[in-house]
């Protein structure tokens, strides 16, 4: 069973420190690119998770790329195995983008936070300033300085040359960091429908985006 670790949230930081076990998440895996982990071998694909100390192999001719839980990238090349080790020696030896790893973080905690721009479930009505921006149909109104942002972080997300499950794995990321909910789902949707079967990150972060958006029965098709 899957552990996860509860830690104080500290602001200010550039990275979120990881507080669960998985220490990250496959966006690519070309070729039969395999997980060794609790015992068994699993064959990896774009949302993989994998854990503490598990071992991952690449064949001869194939490649994966890696995202750990503090946002950190790494590749890994043909007929080369990685060994992940929980805590700061993951980070990655590429394309980091700052903040990224808050949707993988929100995904992974088992205890939900705020589920609609401040909104926790259960917690009664909610004010009109943390009512969804119907306007923008779940993705929230930004500033020119976030928007340009935004963009900038789009495009490393290209330059990385990911295939298309990796990218939209990633650039789904992206739009969360900036409250642009429905598009981190609509990039996800197509993934969610062409992997059998789609993997839990992918069923993960399209929960919690539909749960942004305060649509809880569809946030609950993918639980």
């Amino acid at each position: 069973m899957k552990r996860i670790f509860c830690l104080a949230i500290v602001v200010g930081v550039l990275f979120s420190v990881p507080a669960f076990a998985d220490p990250g998440v496959v966006l690519e895996a070309k070729g039969a690119v395999k997980i060794s982990q609790g015992g068994g071998i699993i064959a990896a694909k774009s949302g993989t998770q994998f854990n503490d100390g598990a071992t991952i192999s690449v064949p001869s001719g194939g490649a994966a790329t890696l995202m750990f839980s503090n946002g950190a990238i790494k590749k890994i090349t043909s007929g080369q195995s990685f060994t992940a080790v929980k805590g700061p020696s993951t980070a990655g030896n590429s394309g980091i983008i700052r903040g990224i790893s808050m949707a993988y973080g929100d995904a992974t905690t088992k205890t939900r936070g705020p589920v609609v721009h401040g909104m926790v479930k259960g917690a009664g009505k909610m004010e009109p300033s943390q009512q969804p921006h119907a306007r923008s149909a779940g993705n929230t109104p930004i500033p020119p300085q976030e928007t340009a942002a935004l963009n900038n972080d789009l495009r490393q997300v290209d330059s990385m040359g990911l295939d298309s499950d990796g990218r939209a794995l990633l650039t789904a990321q992206v739009y969360y960091k900036y409250r642009q909910y429905k598009s981190m789902v609509d990039e996800l949707l197509p993934v969610y429908k062409t992997q059998n079967p789609p993997s839990d990150m992918v069923k993960k972060l399209l929960a919690l985006g539909y749960e942004k958006m305060g649509r809880l029965e569809d946030a609950g098709k993918f639980r």
